[in-house]
């Protein structure tokens, strides 16, 4: 049982040990700012990425690069990490952007025309599926931000 118990305390002391002395490892606080603010960095970027393809009615494929591009240092910068984690948080909020994009496209549209939020919401699953049936090109671009984002926070 003494065996057991010093084993145990050896493990903890060698994990605090780990966990201190290692720029990689973040604590859950981190991870909570790091995604939050990446969160409220695609929210921003899907929203004036729809508004200017709104706007000036052409998608401008070289923005889903920049956008992956600005996530990843969104995510760098507050995790003050470079990792697969990081990456992976990265990439997945990049994709997050390009689907608010769409989303933004499809509410600025129907809401010109009086239809309810409800009827928006309800247009989730067809914005999602958009972005695979828009093009070729377009998903390129998508597949190529992701990437980009993913590369500059490993």
């Amino acid at each position: 049982m003494k065996e057991s118990w010093k084993e145990y305390k050896e493990r903890k002391e060698a994990q605090n040990y780990f966990r201190q002395n290692n720029d990689q490892f973040l604590s859950s606080q981190q991870w909570i700012k790091t995604i939050l603010s990446c969160l409220v960095g695609a929210l921003f970027l899907g929203v004036v990425h729809g508004a200017i393809t709104m706007g000036i009615g052409i998608d401008f494929s070289i923005l889903y690069i920049v956008i992956g591009y600005a996530l990843a240092n969104i995510a760098t910068s507050v995790s003050g990490v470079s990792s697969h984690q990081v990456a992976l948080v990265s990439a997945v909020m990049t994709f997050l952007a390009f689907f608010i994009s769409r989303l933004t496209v499809y509410v600025i549209v129907y809401s010109t025309f009086g239809i309810s939020l409800s009827v928006i919401i309800n247009m989730i699953p067809m914005t999602f599926m958009s972005m695979f049936q828009s093009g070729i090109l377009d998903l390129i671009f998508i597949v190529i931000g992701v990437f980009v984002a993913y590369q500059q926070a490993q």
